[in-house]
């Protein structure tokens, strides 16, 4: 039996993959293994090889298409396996069919080059010595040429092989990170503080299989606001199934089940989550919300790696640091700025995350520090936009019933009284402002819940704190980070900027903090507009708990499920020219400090508009929207500094239009720029 021409699927036992490469090319001949099936395609075109390679090849149909050598080796009696100088790559059929083009080239040109010099012999022949050296040098012309395009088709093959060994590379890269991945220990999954267990106690977790939920169902209607925990634990004595229950906000009830065996715990375990859910735990990926049953609430768990074990850093807290000092080691010092250490402890505190989660009546047993999954963020969105929708008449719908199925995805605390109907335009936008917060909260929670894992592991190996708990955030944070002298001519200009936008406007700032940032993501991204005009330094204000966020990953849009209330000139990042317009949002009441943001952004040629429109997509030529206001900064004044434009004019009215104050908007965060973070008072 001949090979030649013949391709090899070696694959799991699967009648669809054969099916699938019997309509690529008729006649599949197999041959059985004890463990796989060796399919045998013969006679292919180039095309249909290709595509069986792309088959075969697919991660989804876990098969390999090999070399013919491999068939021809293995029945010579070796004991071979399919390694990779058998598997026949997508990449090599190419390189093949690249040769043969360039073969075909070069005998192209020289049939070429062989009529050229029989025309130039019957030239010769014709015309005297005169026409001998025009044709000695035309053939030498073409000579060159064809040498020149040789080269040329080689350095093309050899580019080729650069880049086939570069996408090798990539390859074996990702391939040792998937690896990596699966070396990982499971996830930690914290056991219910409910719960009464020993120390050794643990969350049963088997493979993908966590044993550890948390349901939530709120009826507006029946005043049902009541949560459904259950866990599976072992113990050194044996399993049990835990069960946790009552309204949002409250101690509730406990139950336990006892079992010697996993396998009953686990058919027990199943069992309770399909009696308060109506869905299997097995379907539970596509879980389907039933009536008047409660629904998952997806928190997010941490992965447990082997870095973490081996980590010799990490504390929760300063305090922690202190302790950890024995009376002989000298206590570990914070390198960094005083202002700048000022600023890290105010931004990584873990109260100040707690009570903006209690201020928006967040209940934080299931949501601790804000660590819902972005899955389960997503879905609130997606709801309100259906709310929105029905209020606008555009679907029909229950408003009641879509209202608690949003507090049934984002338990809310609300104690006995009954929770409001998201029935208009404003509590929409609140609520949309509060899955903003919960998105900017989770990565404050996360930095600080690595570091306390980190710190507890350190602990039980008693191993010596090496670096300051501030530095290590303040490294998380991967934006750096630098203090403007008090008095400076700097310091002098944004002070400027600050009064005259604010205290127009009802407020009495007073600066407590500046610092220049320098995020290395964003001074990449904004070197396109760098040389451009219409670059301006404009504020943006936002809650304190969302400083970690903002200053690590950026100001970012909300996401396309989000509803369209409160962006009233489209789905963009917003920037006013006055203090007092951005310091709203930063929700800075009595004597807890704000955190601003200066910016520079390009707005580019602007889309002027004096009323309310919301903008869906830019007019051709614009790069951003300006609502103009009524009032607006002196434009007389407006002040050049490190090439961008500051407008440090005082407040004046210079219009009748809707719009009270002056809002910048732009659509591609590429435009943005953070070049400062201000702390102030704003009584």
């Amino acid at each position: 039996m001949t090979f030649k021409n013949k391709i090899f699927v070696l694959c799991p036992k699967s009648k669809k993959l054969a099916a699938k490469i019997k309509k690529e090319k008729g006649t599949v001949a197999s041959r059985m293994s004890v463990k796989v099936n060796y399919f045998i395609v013969s006679d292919l075109t180039n095309a249909v090889k290709k595509r069986i390679v792309a088959l075969g090849n697919n991660k989804k149909n876990k098969c390999i298409v090999l070399k013919p050598e491999f068939v021809t080796d293995s029945l010579k009696g070796k004991k071979i396996k399919p390694t990779k100088k058998y598997i026949l790559e997508e990449e090599s059929e190419e390189e093949e069919s690249t040769e043969e083009e360039s073969e075909k080239s070069e005998s192209e040109k020289s049939e070429s080059e062989k009529s050229e010099s029989e025309k130039s012999e019957s030239e010769k022949s014709e015309s005297g010595s005169e026409s001998e050296e025009k044709t000695r040098k035309r053939k030498k012309k073409s000579k060159d040429g064809s040498s020149k395009k040789k080269k040329k088709t080689n350095d093309k093959t050899v580019k080729k092989k650069k880049d086939d060994k570069k996408k090798d590379d990539k390859k074996k890269d990702e391939k040792k990170k998937v690896e990596k991945k699966k070396k990982k220990k499971p996830k930690v999954v914290p056991i219910s503080t409910s719960c009464s267990v020993g120390s050794t106690a643990e969350v049963v977790i088997d493979g993908d299989e966590i044993y550890s939920v948390m349901l939530n169902q709120t009826n507006l209607g029946q005043n049902n606001n009541k949560f459904y925990e259950i866990q599976l634990i072992h113990e050194p004595n044996g399993y049990k199934v835990f069960t946790h229950w009552g309204r949002v906000g409250y101690s509730g009830q406990v139950g336990y089940s006892f079992f010697s065996d996993q396998g009953s715990a686990v058919r027990e375990f199943q069992k309770k989550y399909k009696l308060k859910t109506g869905n299997n735990w097995e379907n539970r990926d596509n879980f389907v919300p039933k009536n008047r049953k409660y629904q998952p609430v997806e928190v997010v768990y941490e992965a447990e790696s082997e870095s973490d074990e081996a980590d010799n850093s990490g504390s929760g807290s300063e305090e922690d640091n202190e302790d950890e000092s024995s009376s002989d080691d000298e206590p570990l010092v914070c390198t960094l700025e005083p202002q700048v250490k000022e600023f890290i402890e105010l931004i990584f505190n873990k109260k100040t995350i707690q009570k903006t989660l209690k201020s928006l009546n967040i209940n934080q047993e299931k949501a601790p520090l804000g660590k819902l999954s972005k899955e389960q963020i997503k879905k609130g969105y997606e709801i309100l936009k259906r709310i929105e929708q029905i209020l606008d008449r555009k679907v029909k719908g229950n408003i009641t019933q879509e209202s608690s199925n949003f507090y049934t995805i984002i338990p809310h605390s609300f104690g006995f009284q009954r929770l409001p109907s998201i029935n208009t335009k404003t509590l929409i936008q609140e609520k949309v402002d509060l899955l903003d917060t919960l998105k900017q909260i989770s990565i404050a929670g996360k930095m600080i819940g690595d570091q306390e894992k980190k710190n507890k592991k350190k602990n039980k190996k008693k191993q010596k704190e090496t670096e300051h708990v501030l530095n290590k955030y303040y490294k998380d944070l991967n934006c750096e980070l630098e203090a403007v002298e008090k008095g400076s001519k700097e310091w002098k200009m944004i002070e400027k900027y600050v009064l005259n936008g604010g205290k127009p406007l009802g407020y009495n700032p007073r600066v407590l903090n500046i610092l220049r940032t320098f995020h290395p993501d964003q001074i990449e991204n904004f070197k396109q507009y760098e040389k451009k005009d219409e670059r301006w330094l404009l504020w943006h204000g936002s809650r304190l708990s969302n400083a970690v966020g903002i200053l690590s990953q950026g100001l970012r849009i909300a996401p396309p499920e989000a509803p369209c209330s409160g962006y009233l000139f489209g789905k963009g990042v917003y920037f006013a020219s006055a203090l007092g317009k951005s310091a709203g949002y930063t929700c800075a009441y009595g004597s807890q400090p704000a955190i601003m943001y200066l910016n520079e952004v390009y707005l580019g040629k602007r889309h002027e508009l004096k009323t309310f429109n919301y903008v869906s997509k830019l007019p051709k030529g614009t790069h951003s929207t300006w609502g103009i206001g009524r009032k607006t900064p002196d434009p007389k004044k407006v002040k050049k500094f490190n090439s961008y434009k500051i407008p440090l004019g005082e407040l004046k009215d210079l219009s009748n239009n809707g719009i009270y104050l002056d809002e910048h908007i732009v659509y591609n965060t590429d435009q943005i720029k953070c070049r400062y973070v201000i702390t102030l008072s704003l009584r």
